[in-house]
C-alpha cells in the first residue's frame, strides 16, 4: 500500500521530467518538407548522401552488485541524392568488440513521396567479422528498406559498454 501511494505520487514529477530525457521513450522526429525535397547537398555538392543530424546521448549506470556501463543513444538521418549513397549507406554495419554491446536497432525509410518503410526486426543481423586469438570483433549488420535516390533514410540504437563510465572520464580529468 506504501509503495502505491509512493509511485501515485512521483508520477507526476515523471510525466514533467521525461522531456528532458529524449533518449527514453524516444520516438521519430517529423521530417521537413524541405529535408524531403532537397535535390542537392547542402555542404558538399558531389556528396552521394548527407547527414542531416546525428545525435547522441550518454548515461553512466552503476548499481552496488553491477559494474559500471555507459549507454551512448545515437540517432542519425540521411539524405540519400544518388544510385551511389543509396548503395553505400543503404547497408549500415555497427561495429563492436570487447566489453561493448549493441542493441535497441530500429530504422526506418522515408521515400521521396513522403510513405515510410519501417526495418522489420527480422532484417537485423549479429555476426562476427573478425576473429583473433581469443578476441571477436562483431558487428550488428542491416539492409535499410526501400532505399533509393531521393528517400531519407533514419535509425537509432543503443551502445553499451560495460566497466566504463564516460561522463565521469571526460568531467573528472587529473590535475
Amino acid at each position: 500500500m506504501i509503495r502505491t501511494t509512493y509511485a501515485v505520487r512521483l508520477a507526476p514529477y515523471v510525466l514533467l521530467i521525461a522531456p528532458l530525457f529524449p533518449a527514453f521513450g524516444m520516438d521519430w522526429k517529423p521530417v521537413s518538407a524541405e529535408d524531403l525535397s532537397l535535390k542537392k547537398p547542402r555542404v558538399e555538392a558531389s556528396a552521394d548522401a548527407e547527414c542531416l543530424f546525428w545525435e547522441m546521448w550518454v548515461a553512466d549506470s552503476a548499481t552496488n552488485n553491477e559494474y559500471p556501463t555507459t549507454t551512448y543513444t545515437h540517432y542519425l538521418r540521411l539524405k540519400i541524392f544518388n544510385e551511389a549513397g543509396a548503395q553505400k549507406y543503404g547497408t549500415v554495419d555497427l561495429e563492436y568488440r570487447g566489453k561493448e554491446r549493441i542493441g535497441d536497432v530500429v530504422g526506418r525509410t522515408i521515400e521521396p513521396d513522403g510513405s515510410i518503410v519501417e526495418l522489420k526486426k527480422d532484417a537485423i543481423f549479429d555476426h562476427v567479422i573478425e576473429k583473433q586469438h581469443r578476441r571477436k570483433a562483431r558487428a550488428i549488420s542491416f539492409a535499410m528498406p526501400g532505399v533509393k535516390p531521393g528517400a531519407i533514410i533514419e535509425y537509432r540504437f543503443k551502445e553499451y559498454r560495460d566497466a566504463a563510465l564516460g561522463v565521469s572520464r571526460i568531467l573528472c580529468k587529473p590535475l
